[in-house]
């Protein structure tokens, strides 16, 4: 079973955890009601944890894998709601303080040896759930900040997209490097988390009551309501849109950005589903079981989408797009433009650029009577560089191309040594028990 469906999966303990849940809450003395609760997350939280610990040292390798994936989003549930309940330490009695202690001393112990070797999702349970708590602590706080905040994390998204993806070989300074790794690392979840806080102040402005001339009732809380989930559905498409471009882009070259934003982003909606489902009232509580259920569903489906995307019909369709801008400019200038930019913006809004080797642009030639437009290609990863023409016309110099002697410095950078054959790379793209590049082994299992 697949990592990716093992976490949507994870929907169905998670949702098992908030009935049980908010039946200690509402069997039994209201005024017992909150110790009980928070009895009840610290033993669930230490059962989840200890059942991860327990298959991660004697069960097989990849059952305990499997084990770790399906319980991760739960148990990040689990101790956000348990950092967003510290308040109500303060009404255990001192025997329940004690047991909350002893609780909490296990629940925090095991972690220790599981993150030693991080190697599923077991790194993402701690820092998820502070992540969300994080941003549950934002209810209380002027609207500006979670605003702010979001629009931010739009911003970094935006960063993300328009540097990290197309420029691989960026090199930032020393004191950049780990905070835009950290970023990358919390940004999937801080949209989450944030698209969850938004939609339940939202759906909390709706239920008010509206100004029908009772005394003390709200107004209408429409427009209010209706932007703050205007931008948690911005917040959450962007994130979507982001992990299916980095899917697209990992075709060419073996990487990881789709799968791993996405493995960030899915657990914690679960989680965040739990806490909404906790801590909303009426109705609004099955606004945290959709949220749980379709926020994954958009990350995971993005992921998968921008896998079996093709790149090679990408930069077809855009450098058909190219050409006829190219053609238009000739037809209407009396001869091809020099470069491509010439283009913009009578012909074009922006360059579309090709989609085969991040950090390259399309190689063009152009003159009064001809022009090219080509392309470094290669089939897949691993495969040889070559030049392909998408389009030409006339008859382009036989020498002087930029572009040829630019060829031969990728080759040498980028090209599979001598012996990588090429029906070596395709059975080792099939052959997960010798797969070579070893990332393949991991989007197969994802998916």
């Amino acid at each position: 079973m697949t990592e990716t469906l093992l976490i949507q999966i994870a929907v169905i303990p998670a949702l098992l955890v908030v009935l049980a849940g908010m039946l200690v809450l509402h069997v039994g003395s209201d005024r017992t009601a909150g110790r009980r609760f928070l009895l009840f997350l610290l033993a669930t939280g230490v059962l989840l944890i200890v059942t991860v610990f327990v298959a991660r040292q004697f069960w097989p390798e990849w059952s305990a894998y499997q084990v770790s994936n399906l319980l991760a989003p739960v148990l990040t549930g689990v101790l956000a709601l348990i950092l967003v309940n510290l308040k109500l330490l303060a009404q255990l009695r001192t025997g329940e303080k004690a047991v909350a202690a002893l609780l909490g001393l296990v629940l925090l112990v095991p972690q220790a040896g599981i993150w030693r070797e991080p190697s599923d999702m077991t790194y993402a349970f701690l820092p998820g759930a502070l992540l969300l708590a994080a941003a549950w602590a934002l209810v209380g706080f002027p609207n500006a900040l979670a605003v702010s905040l979001s629009l931010a994390s739009l911003v970094l998204l935006a960063l993300f997209n328009a540097v990290v993806l197309v420029s691989p070989d960026l090199q930032l300074p020393t004191w950049l490097r780990l905070p835009v790794a950290i970023s990358f690392y919390v940004l999937p979840g801080l949209v989450v988390a944030l698209a969850a806080v938004l939609i339940s102040a939202g759906l909390r402005l709706l239920s008010r009551p509206g100004n029908v001339g009772q005394p003390g009732a709200a107004p209408s809380s429409w427009f209010p309501a209706a932007w703050r989930l205007g931008l948690a559905a911005l917040l959450l498409g962007y994130l979507a849109y982001t992990i299916l471009r980095a899917s697209i882009w990992d075709q060419t070259s073996d990487g990881l950005g789709g799968l791993v934003l996405s493995m960030l982003a899915g657990p914690v909606a679960i989680a965040a589903g739990m806490l909404m489902g906790v801590t909303a009232t009426g109705w609004r509580r099955s606004a945290g079981l959709a949220f749980a259920v379709l926020v994954p569903v958009l990350m995971f489906g993005a992921f998968n989408y921008g896998w079996d995307v093709s790149y090679h019909a990408i930069t077809e369709a855009r450098a058909a797009r190219i050409q006829r801008a190219v053609e238009r400019f000739h037809a209407r200038d009396g001869r091809y433009p020099d470069e491509l930019k010439e283009l913009v913006p009578r012909d074009l809004l922006w360059i579309p650029g090709p989609v085969i080797l991040r950090g390259q642009s399309w190689c063009y030639q152009g003159g009064q009577d001809c022009y090219r437009l080509g392309a470094f290609y290669r089939e897949y990863f691993g495969f040889p560089l070559s030049l392909r023409i998408y389009a030409s016309a006339g008859s382009a110099p036989e020498s002087g191309w930029a572009c040829e002697e630019k060829l031969v410095e990728l080759k040498a950078r980028y090209d599979p040594p001598p012996m990588y054959e090429r029906d070596t790379v395709l059975r080792n793209r099939t052959d997960c028990a010798n797969c070579i590049p070893k990332r393949q082994c991991l989007y197969d299992n994802a998916r």
